[in-house]
């Protein structure tokens, strides 16, 4: 399984071959998720 990760400010971001998602924690101290497909064009 391939996983790889970076810093973002206040947060993380986490990506797989077909996915990823970026965690961030809001001024209030809640942790926001965004989480989306990757979808690749091929001729």
């Amino acid at each position: 399984m391939n996983i790889g990760g970076q810093a973002v400010i206040e947060g993380v971001m986490m990506r797989s071959p077909n996915a990823f998602a970026v965690a961030v924690r809001r001024p209030d101290g809640q942790i926001a998720v965004w989480k989306e497909s990757i979808r690749f064009l091929t001729g």
